[in-house]
């Protein structure tokens, strides 16, 4: 079984690290990844936005040395989730940061 997720692209947030009821840091990263070929409709590169989980000891690293706009590559795993909204199960599938490395840092540093 492998379970394996690697995405490069910038920083749309600023690390915000907090913590859980447990005790557990955690952060929310939104990472842009632009689309290596061009919408036929309007010849642009279209742009995903993927939200990736970051816990414990990685919260700091990421605190510290990332920025808005800075380019990373996110080594992560998916994991699914179940739910209960409104007596409605719904299930949510999680990007999780098992690694992270700078490629570049943004101008505003």
């Amino acid at each position: 079984m492998y379970n394996y997720v690697m995405l490069m692209g910038r920083l749309c947030t600023e690390p915000d690290v907090k913590t859980s009821a447990s005790g557990v840091d955690y952060t929310n990263l939104l990472l842009a990844v632009s689309r290596p070929f061009k919408n036929p409709d309007t010849n642009k590169y279209d742009t995903d936005f993927f939200p990736i989980a970051v816990f414990s000891s990685l919260c700091d690293i990421c605190k510290q040395n990332l920025h808005k706009g800075d380019c990373v590559a996110i080594k992560a795993r998916l994991e699914r989730a179940n739910s209960k909204i409104e007596s409605k199960e719904i299930t949510q599938t999680n990007i999780v940061a098992e690694r992270i490395m700078f490629i570049s840092h943004s101008n505003k540093n």
